[in-house]
């Protein structure tokens, strides 16, 4: 088991970048891989990247508080990226623990300036992230990218009403995943410009994906909204028990284009045509 304390990290809300990098390097290169970030300390990082091939199966272990450099000229070289794990296999990030992307400095910008990532895992494998908080994003909070056999579970995504572009998880590229028992709460689709945003015409097509035993409420009347391309329609869309709500009085809206889809159990609000 590697601790970062031991490698120096100060965790008193100073850079301890390198030290986590060293640490990373220890316990990737070792026979029983466990990372552990102690509970009660806060860990300043500037973008890190973890990187493998590791030479066993390997753990993360948050405990405490991982946050973002609110320094500018730290992303200087990569502006995409904070903490990124890249072709890693047969892992786990757990804890308990709390990653916190301070993202109020890339919220003054445009989303079509900045596209930054919390957490990003990009290549890896047979892993799971579950029972961490992960909050004010500098836009996206947690990205899956060219990764197979992912589990995400028990995760606090959010970040405040007012944030731009802080999408809860993106999935790109990527086979057999599973999000469970989780709560997003972030403003996921808006024109950021006073002139009305044209339409976008893609050619990526969203199929057989399943949305099951969802509850929350929206701040927008439209509650349940799938908008797909005209080109490559959704398919396969399955929703199962899903129950969302006005915060306010009134009933919920939904908004269904280009989506072919069926419904199982009580769905609300309910897109019409559904099977």
């Amino acid at each position: 088991m590697v601790n970062v304390d031991d490698f120096g990290a100060k965790g008193d809300g100073t850079d301890d970048s390198e030290v986590f990098k060293k640490a990373w390097k220890e316990t990737c290169s070792s026979k029983e891989g466990v990372l552990v970030v102690p509970k009660n300390r806060i860990y300043r990082l500037k973008p890190i990247t973890f990187s493998g091939p590791c030479k066993s199966a390997l753990a993360l272990k948050i405990y405490g508080t991982i946050e973002a450099s609110v320094d500018p000229s730290d992303y200087q070289k990569d502006r995409r990226h904070w903490l990124m794990f890249n072709n890693v296999q047969n892992f786990v990030v757990e804890g308990g623990g709390t990653i916190n992307g301070h993202g109020n400095i890339w919220w003054r910008n445009s989303c079509k300036i900045d596209k930054s990532r919390a957490v990003t895992f990009y290549g890896c494998k047979n892993f799971r992230v579950t029972n961490l908080r992960i909050i004010n994003s500098q836009k996206m909070h947690l990205s899956f990218q060219k990764c197979i056999n992912v589990k995400a579970s028990n995760l606090i995504i959010t970040a405040p009403e007012k944030s731009p572009n802080t999408d809860g998880i993106h999935i790109t590229e990527t086979q057999n995943v599973q999000i469970m028992s989780s709560v997003i709460r972030t403003d996921q689709n808006y024109c950021d410009q006073e002139t009305p945003c044209q339409e976008q015409y893609s050619a990526v097509q969203v199929e057989n994906v399943t949305y099951k035993n969802i509850e929350g409420t929206s701040a927008s009347q439209v509650a349940l909204k799938f908008e797909c391309s005209k080109n490559y329609p959704c398919e396969g869309i399955v929703l199962q028990d899903i129950n969302l709500n006005l915060q306010e009085d009134g009933n919920a809206k939904d908004s269904c284009v280009n989506v072919r889809l069926s419904s199982r159990g009580r769905v609300s609000p309910h897109c019409p045509g559904e099977e």
